[in-house]
């Protein structure tokens, strides 16, 4: 599963407490895409 977490600037202090991401190659990103496991989070300031 690739979680993609997304917020305002505001919410820069939240995303430091929550788990480091890793970097994926591209092909690693296109293939769980292309798999639906794709989750879009959205961090609150």
């Amino acid at each position: 599963m690739l979680v993609v977490r997304v917020g305002l600037a505001s919410a820069t202090p939240r995303f430091r407490e929550l788990p480091r991401l890793i970097n994926l190659p591209d092909q690693e990103v296109a293939r769980l895409a292309q798999e639906g496991r794709v989750r879009v989070e959205w961090v609150e300031g």
